[in-house]
């Protein structure tokens, strides 16, 4: 089953690495939630006098470095066109000649949350492989390593394979943190991509974090970020909601 929730705000880096030919030249970084600073610059012609700073702006020839907090592999440098725009694989086509700093910001910012909408896909995984090695019994907790295989159906067709690290308290209380590698498909778009695992449990309550590490994903799935939910019945089967966002073809 595929949802598709609202749109979510992607978070950028810009780095500005040529000035156009009005107004002020920046300093090293001016930052919102993106940060901007100056590499490389045309020439500045002369503007009316004024004794305020006029507003900086980019122009043709002036290149921008585009950098994305979580999916890295997105980061790319563009060279306005003679026509004043960009194009970039996060955002497409953007008009920046004239535009200021915050400007281009909130472009590429718009551009990029139309572009990246979050979607949840659900489905069930069972594990084909399970190879457990206790490496430490001493008192307090027991840790040991796992090694583990899934088979995935659903949203996610495909297999995985990982490593678990466990620790389990004499309480009864108990810990993992874990990587794995999922191969197959998305909802029709194959690659591959990583999870990370972190979970904490005790009498008291727990909680379990799993999320994609991003730069991770291959293939169609380049750019994929999100989270991954799993819930286990009490008959054992474990299903998942994947909720993910990943830039268009």
């Amino acid at each position: 089953m595929v949802l598709r929730l609202g749109p979510i705000v992607a978070v950028a880096a810009v780095a500005l690495l040529g000035a156009c030919k009005y107004g002020t030249r920046p300093d090293d970084v001016l930052s919102t939630t993106q940060q901007i600073d100056l590499v490389e610059s045309a020439p500045l012609a002369f503007a009316p006098w004024t004794n305020r700073a006029m507003p900086y702006c980019v122009g043709p020839g002036d290149k921008l470095r585009i950098k994305f907090t979580v999916t890295r592999e997105m980061d790319e440098e563009v060279v306005v066109s003679p026509d004043g725009y960009i194009g970039a694989r996060a955002t497409g086509q953007i008009s920046v000649e004239g535009r200021t700093v915050p400007e281009i910001e909130n472009a590429i910012r718009r551009a990029a949350r139309d572009d990246l909408t979050m979607t949840t896909t659900t489905g069930r995984f069972g594990l084909t492989r399970w190879d457990e090695e206790v490496y430490d019994d001493a008192e307090g907790a027991k840790l040991q390593a796992v090694s583990m295989a899934k088979a995935f159906a659903g949203g996610i067709d495909g297999t995985s394979t990982g490593r678990l690290l466990q620790a389990f308290a004499a309480d009864g209380a108990a810990a993992y943190v874990g990587i794995e590698r999922v191969t197959g498909e998305v909802d029709g778009r194959k690659g591959s991509f990583v999870l990370r695992h972190s979970a904490v449990g005790s009498a008291a309550g727990g909680s379990m974090s799993v999320d994609v590490v991003p730069g991770s994903a291959t293939g169609d799935l380049v750019g994929l970020a999100g989270e991954f939910p799993i819930a286990r019945s009490p008959a054992g089967e474990h299903t998942y909601a994947f909720d993910y966002t990943l830039p268009e073809r």
